[in-house]
């Protein structure tokens, strides 16, 4: 659990933004080892189970939304539809994706939905997936080979960002 937490937190830090595409030295050299460690470490996992925690802030709409639950995700079948499976347990309910089917339970309301034979387009609108460990595991690897995109790491404290060269950054 230590790794997946200096994974996500070094992972989450990250800086990359669509420019012309730059020699490689310049894409992120320093930083590609540690993009390949994490994206290997994501891509041999078989199953997770993590506190998920989403907040939105539009300050300006006075907008403020907070989802927090507990997932659980298993991709140990690969050849499956989106290649993982998973359910979600939050406050209200929990939802369900088995590779056939979504099943969303709301205990308030005492209703059970369900949706068919689903595709993978189907999962692109699950609240739950956004900025998720099945988002980081499915993109990591496509960011490490576009060299269009420039790729650092920072280390954050309150107030200041060191850059990784500066100090050295350890996972175990």
């Amino acid at each position: 659990m230590k790794t997946l937490q200096a994974i996500l937190g070094v992972c989450l830090a990250i800086t990359i933004s669509s420019t012309a595409a730059q020699p490689p030295s310049e894409t992120g050299g320093e930083a590609l080892p540690l993009f390949r460690k994490a994206a290997e470490k994501l891509l041999s996992l078989k199953t997770i189970s993590y506190q998920y925690v989403r907040e939105l802030d539009y300050a300006a709409e006075a907008i403020l939304s907070t989802m927090t639950g507990r997932m659980y995700m298993d991709f140990a079948k690969e050849d499956d539809l989106a290649g993982f499976r998973y359910q979600f347990s939050h406050a209200d309910g929990f939802a369900i994706f088995n590779n056939t089917a979504i099943v969303d339970v709301n205990t308030g309301s005492k209703t059970i939905a369900t949706e068919n034979r689903v595709t993978s387009v189907a999962l692109n609108s699950r609240s739950e997936l956004f900025n998720s460990i099945v988002t980081l595991r499915n993109l990591l690897p496509l960011i490490i080979a576009d060299s269009g995109i420039v790729k650092s790491t920072a280390d954050t404290v309150i107030g200041t960002a060191a850059e990784t060269g500066a100090g050295q950054s350890s996972m175990t």
